[in-house]
């Protein structure tokens, strides 16, 4: 993956209807999942575009696994003509897109238990368990896990301008403890009460992290976004 592209992986999308939805009738007319017992939605597949829906008796939906914004809107689209079919008078009231994730890499690895004592995260950092550092920023709302080898992951942002705020705040941040050495997972804790959570950086606590992130954001070129399924 080329060190300056952000890829988004995965979007989260919610569309809300006028009724209610008969779960039986949907899951027989359709071929879906339904399992009362366990779960109360009907699930959906459809591979063109690839997307998972998440039906509620309510008339709520949630759609999962598209690679971009216009395939989450695609295949809200297809699943509410299947519905339809089963609801003539079904009306689609609300679609929002939830949350957005998306990968990148810093092309070298990172050391991640000086970065994370650097900043005084209040967070357990335990390759045995997880083998990332999470991180996550207020303004953006954005979560940020950084793996060792340079691998970062953006979850939460509802917008383009959300990642690229937030990748260019992950640069920033991990800029100082980039090495081309391989580096091990070593176990290590940061703070000693694990149950404390975790720190919210924002603007009041890092000023400098937060100027040079928008400053590097402002300075980026148009990133190539592509989809996880294009080549």
């Amino acid at each position: 993956m080329d060190p300056l592209e952000v890829r988004v992986s995965n979007v989260v999308a919610t569309c809300l209807f006028n009724h209610n939805i008969d779960l039986v009738r949907v899951a027989w007319h359709t071929s879906g999942d339904y399992s009362p017992a366990s779960f109360a939605a009907v699930q959906i597949r459809i591979t063109h575009p690839s997307a998972t829906a998440l039906v509620f008796s309510s008339g709520r939906m949630v759609t999962t696994g598209a690679g971009s914004e216009s395939a989450a809107l695609m295949s809200i689209y297809v699943f509410y003509r299947m519905l339809r079919e089963v609801h003539p008078a079904l009306v689609v009231r609300e679609i929002a897109v939830q949350n957005i994730v998306s990968t990148g890499s810093l092309g070298k690895c990172v050391l991640l238990d000086q970065l994370a004592l650097k900043y005084s995260l209040d967070a357990i950092f335990d390759a045995s368990l997880f083998p990332g550092l999470r991180l996550q920023l207020k303004a953006p709302a954005v979560k940020i896990l950084v793996f060792s080898k340079g691998r970062v992951v953006l979850t939460g942002a509802r917008s383009r301008a959300d990642i690229r705020r937030a990748w260019a705040t992950a640069k920033v941040l991990c800029g100082p403890y980039l090495t081309d050495e391989p580096v091990s997972h070593r176990l290590f804790q940061v703070a000693k009460n694990s149950k404390k959570k975790l720190r919210i950086l924002d603007e009041d606590d890092l000023d400098d992290i937060n100027t040079a992130a928008v400053a590097a954001a402002k300075a980026l070129p148009p990133l190539p976004w592509r989809s996880a399924g294009q080549a």
